[in-house]
Parts: C-alpha cells; sequence; structure tokens
C-alpha cells in the first residue's frame, strides 16, 4: 500500500517506468534464485583449481 502511495506523486510515464523496473529486478532475482543453484556450483569447481596455480606461477616464485 505505501508502495502505491508513493507512486501517486509519480506522471504516469514515470510510473511506467518504476514499474517496469521493479518487475525487472524482480525477474532477475527469481532468475538467480533458481538458476545459480542449480548451474552455480558446477561452473565453480572448475574455476577453482586452476586460479591458485596461475597465482603461484605469476607471484614471482618461479621466477
Amino acid at each position: 500500500a505505501a508502495i502505491l502511495i508513493m507512486l501517486d506523486n509519480f506522471d504516469p510515464q514515470e510510473k511506467k517506468v518504476i514499474l517496469i523496473f521493479i518487475a525487472v529486478l524482480l525477474l532477475g532475482l527469481v532468475y538467480v534464485g533458481t538458476h545459480d543453484l542449480q548451474f552455480g556450483p558446477p561452473q565453480q569447481q572448475p574455476y577453482i583449481s586452476p586460479l591458485p596455480e596461475e597465482d603461484a606461477s605469476s607471484s614471482g616464485i618461479y621466477l
């Protein structure tokens, strides 16, 4: 209810933009919430092991 009262202060065009922005934000949150859990761990695991090797080789230990 408070959000609707706040939206009354804006022009109709601004209301549209704000509502679209909020809708896109919510869709993004839902997408990240549903997809990150499924695809996050498989993508992150391959990148965890190469990074320490790259850090070690570029840190100057082998120079």
